[in-house]
């Protein structure tokens, strides 16, 4: 339970600091205290030290050699990196499973994914956010699963992670938006669904490379929202 507990306080920890670090509000080269950030957040060290260890997988901080850990910074630049290394694991993900003759159990997963959009867009009309965005991020997880390719779900979720951040800063900064945004993911997802139905492989693909070109598009806007802000100061 505690181990459970942990876990948790970690990923909670390593969200904020990592939309931190994306709104430059912790900027390159500043050192990450554990003391004081175990103070901030009332915690003991160890949940810290595993969420500035998520950050340094995912490229936001570095380790020096006398043990500081560092922010490398964020520039708007990079999160074109991460949503195409997104698109490649699941792109070659939707690949390897299209190249497989559909049979009994592709159907049956077909289904669960159908079911998946069913809740999701019940969620969103209820305006249940946060469980939209748990039910979104598992229709992407169960594509990686199904390929099972190694190593490519370690990967989407480091690249999941900066996707994750972004929705919450849209619900902190541009709140019409994200709506917008969500019933667009949606309505993307449902493509994605139909191509894999028809096993259309460039019609599947096409569909999300629009969904996570949407993801930069809205970081973008997140970041000039942040920009204008600070103008205004």
């Amino acid at each position: 339970m505690k181990a459970i507990l942990k876990n948790n306080l970690a990923i909670t920890i390593a969200d904020i600091l990592r939309q931190d670090i994306m709104k430059n509000e912790i900027q390159e080269g500043v050192h990450f205290n554990e003391a004081a950030l175990a103070t901030r957040f009332g915690v003991s060290r160890a949940p810290i030290r595993e969420a500035l260890r998520s950050l340094e997988i995912e490229g936001l901080l570095k380790t020096l050699p006398n043990g500081r850990s560092v922010a490398i910074g964020f520039v708007p630049d990079d999160i074109e990196g991460y949503y195409n290394l997104r698109y490649f694991v699941e792109s070659e993900s939707i690949r390897k499973i299209l190249s497989k003759t559909a049979d009994d159990d592709y159907w049956i997963w077909i289904g669960q994914l159908e079911d998946i959009l069913k809740e999701a867009y019940v969620q969103l009309e209820r305006n249940h956010e946060d469980l939209f965005v748990t039910l979104d991020e598992e229709f992407h997880r169960a594509i990686i699963k199904r390929a099972n390719y190694k190593g490519y779900m370690h990967v989407w979720n480091i690249a999941n992670d900066i996707s994750r951040s972004i929705m919450e800063l849209q619900r902190k900064h541009i709140r019409e938006e994200q709506l917008t945004n969500m019933h667009n993911s949606h309505t993307l997802h449902e493509s994605m669904l139909a191509g894999l139905q028809n096993q259309d492989l460039e019609f599947t693909l096409s569909n999300l490379r629009i969904h996570v070109d949407h993801g930069v598009e809205s970081f973008m806007k997140i970041t000039k929202h942040l920009l204008l802000l600070k103008s205004e100061i």
